[in-house]
């Protein structure tokens, strides 16, 4: 007998938080592609390939980082497939052009990163310099 109940349900995979676990995460897809899809989608991933081996703005260690990369190249697999659904081919095509450290959206996901990276460090610095002044004030009095 088969089980049809909930607890027999796929798990969802694990978040990709450094460049080899997204790095294998698309030739696992391009391997799939390659098997069963047109050219475009292969090209797709071959250029976020490219971009993710290329890229050096954050650092291997940044698993928060990697996973705001995670999350921007879902958002533009998602554009290619909405492209795709859309009938608007020509679109689609040109979405493998948007894997750039250029491109808008990648951008504010770095700035994003480095504000919260150097906010709170920052802050804190600040509050440690200007609370030891404040002491070295009362100790005077």
């Amino acid at each position: 007998m088969t089980d049809f109940s909930e607890r027999n349900a796929f798990r969802a995979a694990p978040s990709a938080t450094s460049r080899s676990d997204i790095s294998s995460a698309l030739r696992a897809l391009r391997g799939f592609a390659q098997e069963f899809y047109v050219d475009d989608v292969t090209d797709l991933i071959d250029s976020a390939l490219t971009f993710i081996e290329r890229y050096r703005g954050i650092a291997d260690s940044d698993t928060v980082g990697w996973k705001l990369v995670s999350f921007w190249i879902t958002k533009k697999v998602g554009k290619f497939r909405s492209c795709v659904a859309a009938r608007d081919l020509e679109s689609a095509q040109e979405v493998h052009h948007e894997f750039s450290p250029m491109d808008e959206n990648s951008l504010e996901l770095l700035d994003l990163r480095r504000s919260h990276n150097n906010g709170p460090a920052a802050l804190s610095r600040s509050q440690k310099q200007s609370d030891g002044g404040r002491r070295s004030e009362r100790q005077r009095r």
